[in-house]
């Protein structure tokens, strides 16, 4: 069975259109074509996810954190996460360490130097492991599907595809941080923005 592999974003979009059976597009902001509409809808906010819920090894990356002027209440110390960050994964040397992931920083009594693993928005698909192209491009079809294609049935197998390849990839733990400070976790997770929460 062939790879799935893209090295652009066309050609990811493509990926998915192909396994919906329609034709390709030139371009992602391709004018007056639908399909270039309905996948755009979907790109960045599957990427995001599947990025973000899962261990992929392209898109994990280790930094020292910058300082924060200020920190808020219940936390010492504050840390500027870096804007590309989907999930912050440990602090690298103080694993048991108490922290918390909230509005773009991480929060801890731990004062610096602070370094940390965090799983990194990957935006070029020549860099994407197979296996998330592969689960990306299904994902996407399944998304798109309904907009697109006359064939539900077609859409619903995508789909019940995506899931089977879901359950092979690695989720990561759900929680952003160590057990003192769980009962911050709803509140950061439910209200959702670009960046780590």
């Amino acid at each position: 069975m062939p790879q799935f592999r893209a090295d652009s974003e066309t050609a990811a979009a493509n990926l998915a259109l192909g396994l919906l059976f329609m034709a390709p597009i030139s371009s992602l902001d391709q004018p007056n074509s639908k399909s270039a509409r309905q996948i755009k809808q979907w790109f960045a906010v599957i990427r995001d996810r599947l990025q973000r819920e899962y261990r992929w090894n392209f898109n994990i990356s280790r930094i020292p954190l910058a300082e924060a002027p200020q920190a808020p209440v219940g936390f010492a110390h504050a840390y500027h996460l870096p804007g590309d960050c989907l999930r912050v994964l440990e602090l690298i040397d103080r694993p048991r360490e108490d922290w918390q992931a909230e509005d773009g920083l991480l929060l801890s009594d731990l004062g610096p130097p602070l370094n940390v693993r965090f799983l990194r928005r990957e935006t070029s698909p020549g860099k994407w492991d197979p296996a998330f192209t592969e689960l990306f491009a299904h994902e996407l079809a399944a998304a798109a599907g309904p907009g697109l294609a006359r064939d539900r049935r077609r859409v619903a197998d995508l789909s019940d595809r995506a899931d089977d390849l879901r359950r092979r990839a690695t989720p990561v733990d759900a929680r952003e941080g160590r057990e003192r400070i769980i009962a911050y976790e709803s509140s950061f997770v439910t209200a959702r923005r670009p960046g780590c929460r």
